[in-house]
């Protein structure tokens, strides 16, 4: 029987459908995490690879492990909606989380609203939809090059080209710059910091 992603068919019959279960669990996807290898702006896609690889024992007990094959043209979901919209760049080694569809997403992916779903496929590879974000603690303890941070107290640190800054000094800056009308003509005249 080659390569089994469980222990094995033989055994008792409640040890068989055991096995059964398992493997239709094995066939189930649900989510997954990946390593961006491109990203389409235009389409909003990534291709990706799978981060873990499969556990498969034969008959004979031996342990391999299989690849997960690359993940094409998922979809990218960033935070947003009809109003507002957040988008940043992605680039290869980017981290996301793949989920995957209960059902067949390409006729929604392609014209929105309610559609029928092309296939009677379930949970499939093929129906990915990926989260960019950082999920190992490589990652997550790194220092991103630009972002933003609210620590514990509601406090904001803004990453920037030109370096970090605060909420508080956000604050600071924000009220020590006012304009007033310089005569009666209405025309206005920088009084703060900024110089504008």
């Amino acid at each position: 029987m080659g390569l089994l992603r469980t222990s094995g068919w033989s055994g008792n019959e409640d040890q068989i459908y055991e096995n059964i279960i398992l493997e239709a669990m094995f066939r189930t996807r649900c989510s997954i995490p990946c390593i961006v290898q491109s990203y389409n702006s235009e389409q909003n896609t990534v291709e990706c690879q799978p981060a873990i690889r499969e556990k498969l024992i034969s008959e004979d007990a031996t342990v391999s492990y299989s690849q997960i094959p690359l993940l094409l043209n998922v979809p990218v979901v960033f935070p947003g909606n009809s109003f507002f919209h957040l988008k940043f760049p992605i680039k290869q080694g980017d981290e996301c989380l793949v989920v995957f569809s209960d059902l067949s997403i390409d006729n929604f992916w392609l014209n929105g609203n309610v559609q029928n779903p092309v296939e009677s496929r379930r949970h499939d590879l093929s129906d990915g939809i990926a989260i960019p974000c950082n999920l190992s603690l490589p990652k997550v303890g790194s220092n991103p090059q630009y972002g933003i941070e609210i620590d514990a107290d509601g406090k904001f640190t803004f990453r920037t080209a030109d370096g970090d800054f605060t909420s508080e000094q956000l604050y600071k800056i924000i009220n020590s710059h006012y304009h007033r009308t310089s005569d009666a003509t209405g025309t206005y005249e920088s009084t703060g910091p900024l110089g504008v």
